[in-house]
């Protein structure tokens, strides 16, 4: 069972229909879908590709927060001009 929030929970289970197999992804309140294995494959790496994608969002926003601290914090050069 995967808690999705504090009102819903999801239960994935494989449903045998003698000649093929099913996923079977549930509601606390019933719903439900059914998925060929082909599906839920599909449905997996979908899943998978954007939580990949989200992530390497999330961590191309933290790097660009730490150059800008890093530019921020990094002393200034001081130019001197000689008078002749």
């Amino acid at each position: 069972m995967l808690e999705i929030n504090h009102r819903f929970n999801l239960d994935i289970t494989l449903k045998d229909e003698g000649d093929r197999e099913l996923v079977v992804c549930s509601l606390e309140n019933g719903d439900q879908i059914q998925l060929t294995l082909d599906q839920a494959r599909v449905l997996a790496c979908k899943l998978i590709m954007e939580v990949s994608r989200a992530e390497v969002r999330r961590n191309l926003k933290h790097e660009d927060n730490i150059s800008r601290k890093a530019a921020v914090a990094a002393p200034q050069p001081v130019l001197q001009r000689h008078h002749s």
